[in-house]
């Protein structure tokens, strides 16, 4: 007894009245507050209304006579002291305001984002529980796991996903592992709007109690600051309630309420209609394709799209998902259960193209492989035996040393382990190996992985049932002495098991505070066995605060692309508007996949920022995504290409009036940005004014390219050294351009630099030799051997032909030349008649630079060819093409590249140029 009554006086020192002070809500702390400073019994069973009455009751911190005990009333004074506005009394919020339409279109993109990674994390659970450690946290492995199969970006929104699907009742802690609960495993096959709904309302019910109302509901977001005063979490409490609340589409960063929130805040259901307006329809159909590759042209239904992802490595999941089949994922389907019949059965059912070839031959060779190792129990020893037809395979297995956690050890043509027969044959199976599993007649039995759902939650401490017997005896221990006892709470929302309360008790009865992050000795713990206590919320990616309403949003109807929101645009080849559609994609994406189905495109930097130099801008390229595109474009993709775009121009590269390249910027934040990068200091030779930097005349594509790297373009304005001028015309003498290739030679002219891009024989030299007319000055044409080189001289230089009546020449015989050694090269520096001496050169010259041009447009010949890439081998002077044995290679350093010019008269060559360094 004795023990007990100091167990009661325990309850009421400062430490005990802390807990339980600052879980008591405002109004709650405004009656305690009152019933406080009155004097009557009457007067204070009047103070507060019944629900902060019922609050502070069920703490036990009120005398009969509705007063609070001494030591209550001291603890609060004190408090109130350090906070005078916890029993302020709040101004009454309006509603939060509601979205615009693109705004919602946003928030719905989200809610499809969380409820397909909620519904991977439940499905994988199902298959192999998410192992906890003692603090409650997903153990490294597993975050891994979920990280690297792209079902989350990182452990932060692991742990709002889990606490989501904790409070939906799917998922439930057992034996320190995340299972699947029977809800869960009924929640799965639901459509996105129902799994969406359910935990929804799941976070509404898992809510702290002072933030719900009477009626079921919650109170405005504008109202959760102040909701808890006392208590110096509760800031970070409500970061993360709105964190889960963004992330599953509830709210804006800004608070904005949409339509399907409304109903679920005045604690009535959540309006799933509203939502299911702006998500695509799902489809249970696919295309299957010759590279073993099979994509859903939309959002895919969750039955067809778990069964798929059992025999199929999904690679990319947004409003369309992409699936690759593999020899490992067949055999794995096939191990767990599939054979090639049901295999094709399924394929065939939701094809819409058929089984390719490829596809079809693969299944056949995976089903025959299947069955080489069986794994059975031994009957006489217990032990689990491993056979199989092929005694090397069982050899590899032997020695595998990915397979050491199950023991086998040789026996005979055999091999055993003590390990469970089902532990042996998914280890197996998770390894590649061609396993079936056979029961104790020796014929083959198909394994189930999935777990068992979990009926119902178990208790999180099994002295649970004792707490309140427990409770009564402290209370009745506690009245004798005229004390009342506050009754043990739970943290609110807590969804993992903790051990605290252990951990606490033995502190107390060693007299020792136990402070977070240190162990009872007082020494520290390491942080990653500490229990989080904060959440940090983090926007999801590409998204800002206020870019929402730069975003155009226009339901789209039905078109040949599917945009999806990690950048990739798929293309229905068979869509009649397929073409027109590639043609103004191509503007800006890059073609990633072109199998016979879907194309796959890809939305990068790079290419928006090549499309906006080319003068397309921002509201071009959005505009020929909504017109094509089959489902709305995510918004997230629309604000991302915006800000990608506007990046470019920001900088500019131009000369001042000495001729002196300068980097200049209206944005002087960007432009110190940039002149701090360690790799671009360098480059910089001075900064005349705040808003310009002075660049080494050598360093000018140098950076451009660095630049480019950190995500800032510039806009090269500084133009190019004229070169010679030369009397270039084509002979266009019953022949011309056509269209396209004058339209090509015009753009060319008019920009003053382009890239054509035309396939083999679309006459790219024809363009080249327009350009040259066009121009009238000297050109250096790079080539990548000896043979493009040859090619370009005959062509600009071809006699008419009358069987082809037109005559394509460009160059007059002394005006052309050829990089290379040729057979009847003569010594490049010798005195012979006809020859030119080469100059000297003047330094070093990197692709791109000045002093290239300069030393192009000073040659005498009118055509100047490189002949390798720069840092490809050059031959040397002293190897002849005609010695025997392999020529001795050079390298050539990146930045001096070999630039080879010869003049040549008539067939005879008359001198060598040498414009680059050898090492």
């Amino acid at each position: 007894m004795g023990r007990l009554l100091r167990c009661g006086r325990g309850l009421l020192d400062a430490a005990s009245l802390d807990r339980a002070l600052t879980t008591l809500a405002r109004p709650a702390v405004r009656a305690l507050a009152a019933a406080a400073t009155e004097q009557g019994t009457d007067a204070a069973a009047d103070v507060g209304d019944r629900s902060a009455r019922a609050a502070l009751d069920a703490l036990g911190l009120l005398r009969e006579d509705g007063r609070p005990f001494r030591a209550v009333a001291e603890r609060l004074e004190a408090l109130l002291a350090e906070r005078p506005d916890a029993i302020a009394e709040q101004p009454a919020a309006a509603d939060p305001p509601v979205p615009d339409v693109r705004a919602r279109a946003l928030l719905a993109e989200h809610a499809a984002a969380a409820t397909r990674a909620v519904t991977d994390i439940v499905a994988l659970s199902a298959d192999q529980p998410l192992a906890v450690t003692g603090g409650g946290a997903v153990t490294a492995v597993d975050r891994r796991r979920l990280v690297d199969t792209h079902v989350v970006r990182d452990g932060d929104e692991l742990d709002d996903l889990l606490r989501l699907a904790a409070d939906a009742g799917l998922l439930v802690p057992v034996d320190r592992a995340w299972r699947v609960a029977v809800a869960g495993d009924a929640w799965l096959p639901g459509s996105t709007t129902q799994r969406w709904q359910r935990v929804a309302v799941g976070w509404r019910d898992g809510l702290p109690a002072a933030l719900r109302t009477a009626d079921g509901g919650y109170l405005p977001p504008a109202r959760w600051e102040g909701a808890v005063p006392l208590d110096p979490d509760w800031p970070a409490t409500v970061a993360a309630v709105r964190a889960r609340a963004v992330r599953w589409g509830l709210y804006d960063r800004d608070g904005a309420e949409p339509e399907w929130t409304r109903g679920l805040r005045r604690g009535a259901e959540p309006d799933a209609a509203a939502l299911t307006a702006l998500l695509p329809a799902e489809i249970d159909s696919v295309y299957l394709q010759a590279d073993l590759t099979a994509i859903a042209p939309g959002p895919l239904r969750s039955a067809v799209d778990l069964r798929l992802r059992t025999m199929a490595v999904r690679e990319s999941q947004a409003q369309a998902s992409t699936y690759r089949f593999t020899a490992d994922s067949l055999a794995a389907a096939v191990a767990g259960g599939e054979d090639a019949t049901s295999l094709r059965d399924f394929l065939s059912t939701i094809s819409l193209t058929g089984i390719p070839q490829p596809l079809d031959y693969l299944i056949a060779q995976t089903a025959a492989r299947h069955g080489l190792v069986r794994v059975g129990t031994d009957a006489t020893t217990g032990r689990t035996r491993v056979t199989g037809a092929d005694p090397q395979v069982l050899r590899t297995i032997a020695v595998d040393q990915s397979l050491r956690s199950i023991g086998l050890m040789p026996d005979g043509a055999a091999l055993t382990s003590r390990v469970s027969r089902d532990a042996v044959f998914w280890t197996l199976a998770d390894a590649r190996y061609p396993v079936v599993a056979v029961d104790a007649a020796g014929q083959p039995e198909p394994l189930a992985r999935r777990h068992a759902p979990v009926p119902a939650a178990p208790p999180a401490d099994p002295a649970a049932p004792l707490l309140p017997l427990a409770h009564a005896l402290l209370a009745h221990s506690a009245s004798r002495c005229g004390c009342r006892v506050a009754a043990p709470r739970a943290r609110p929302g807590r969804a993992y098991p903790q051990r605290d309360h252990r951990h606490g008790a033995d502190a107390r009865r060693r007299r020792a505070r136990v402070h977070p992050g240190r162990d009872r000795t007082g020494r520290r713990t390491p942080a990653r066995t500490r229990p989080r206590r904060r959440h940090r919320a983090h926007p999801p990616r590409g998204e800002h605060r206020g870019r929402a309403a730069r975003v155009d949003w226009t339901v789209m109807s039905d078109g040949p692309l599917i945009v999806q929101s990690d950048r990739t645009v798929l293309l229905e080849v068979a869509h009649p508007d397929a073409e027109s559609a590639r043609h103004e994609l191509a503007i800006f994406a890059e073609l990633e996949r072109a199998p016979e189905h879907i194309h796959t495109y890809r939305i990068t930097r790079l290419g928006l920022w090549n499309a906006r130099a080319a003068g397309h801008q921002a509201d071009d390229m959005l505009a020929t995504l909504e017109r094509w595109s089959k489902f709305p474009v995510p918004p997230s993709v629309s604000i991302d290409i915006r800000e990608t775009v506007n990046r470019y121009g920001r900088l500019v590269i131009d000369r001042d009036a000495d001729g002196q390249l300068i980097l200049k910027s209206t944005d002087a934040a960007v432009l110190t940005e940039v002149s701090k990068n360690k790799r671009i200091q360098p480059l910089l030779v001075g900064h005349p004014s705040a808003d310009v930097y002075l660049v080494d005349a050598w360093a000018r594509g140098h950076i451009k390219q660095e630049l480019l790297k950190i995500g800032w373009p510039a806009e090269d304005l500084a133009g190019y050294t004229p070169g010679t001028p030369h009397p270039i015309d084509l002979a266009e003498q019953d022949w011309s351009l056509r269209p396209y290739q004058r339209h090509a030679v015009d753009i060319f002219t008019e920009g003053g630099s382009g890239v054509v891009v035309l396939p083999c024989g679309a006459g790219k030299t024809l363009v080249g030799a327009g350009a040259m007319a066009a121009t009238k000055t000297t050109t250096l044409i790079l080539v990548t051997n000896t043979v493009s080189a040859r090619q370009w001289r005959d062509e600009l230089a071809a006699p008419h032909e009358p069987d082809r009546g037109r005559d394509r020449r460009v160059l007059r015989p002394g005006q052309r030349g050829q990089a290379g050694h040729d057979r009847d090269l003569p010594d490049p520096h010798g005195e012979a008649e006809g020859a030119v001496r080469p100059p000297r050169p003047a330094g070093r010259a990197g692709l791109g630079s000045d002093h290239l041009r300069r030393g192009a447009s000073a040659a005498r010949a009118g055509v100047q060819a490189h002949r390798r890439p720069a840092g490809a081998a050059a031959p040397g002077p002293d190897r002849h093409p005609g010695a025997r044995g392999r020529p001795r290679r050079r390298r050539v350093q990146p930045d001096r590249p070999e630039a080879l010019r010869c003049a040549v008269e008539g067939d005879r060559v008359a001198g060598l140029h040498l414009t680059g360094r050898l090492l």
